[in-house]
C-alpha cells in the first residue's frame, strides 16, 4: 500500500530524473503483501505536508522490481534518504512502536540543515537502522530506460 500524498514511482529512470532533480528526496518502498508496510503508510502519509521543501517517493517493489534490486532492498518497509543526488541514510524496517516517529526522526537528522529552506516539526526519539554516506549504484543510463 503507497501512502497517500507521496508520489508513486513506477520506473528506474522516472527514480533517478527525480533524485537528481531534486535536493531532498524520501523513498519509501513497499509491497503490497507486506502488512507492516500498510501500517506504516497510514502513519507517514501526511509527511509531504509537515516538510514541503522534501520530496516524497513511493515505490511498490511488486511494479518496480529492478529498482528494488538496483537500491539492494532486502527489508521491508524501506525508507531511502537521499541529499543532492546521494544516498545519505537508510532505515530497513521500523520499530513495531510509533513507526513514523522513527523516520521522523531520521528526516530531522539526516535531512533538514542540508538545505537552506528545510523545515519540519518537532518531536523526539525513534529507532530503526540508519547508514550513512551510502552511494547510489553507479549505473549505465541504458539499464534505466
Amino acid at each position: 500500500m503507497l501512502p497517500i500524498n507521496w508520489l508513486p514511482i513506477t520506473s528506474c529512470a522516472q527514480f533517478y530524473t527525480f533524485i537528481e532533480a531534486s535536493d531532498l528526496v524520501v523513498c519509501y518502498v513497499t509491497a503490497p503483501w507486506c502488512f507492516r508496510c500498510k501500517q506504516v503508510a497510514e502513519k507517514i502519509a501526511n509527511f509531504p505536508a509537515d516538510w514541503p521543501d522534501i520530496s516524497f517517493l513511493a515505490v511498490d517493489l511488486e511494479e518496480c522490481e529492478q529498482l528494488g534490486e538496483l537500491l539492494g532492498i532486502a527489508t521491508l518497509p524501506t525508507f531511502a534518504l537521499f541529499a543532492h543526488g546521494v544516498e545519505v541514510a537508510r532505515l530497513e524496517g521500523v520499530p513495531q512502536q510509533r513507526p513514523a516517529r522513527a523516520v521522523a526522526q531520521a528526516i530531522r537528522q539526516h535531512l533538514l540543515g542540508r538545505s537552506a529552506s528545510s523545515a519540519g516539526r518537532g518531536g523526539g526519539g525513534g529507532g530503526g537502522h540508519s547508514s550513512e554516506g551510502m552511494q547510489q549504484p553507479d549505473l549505465p543510463r541504458a539499464q534505466l530506460e
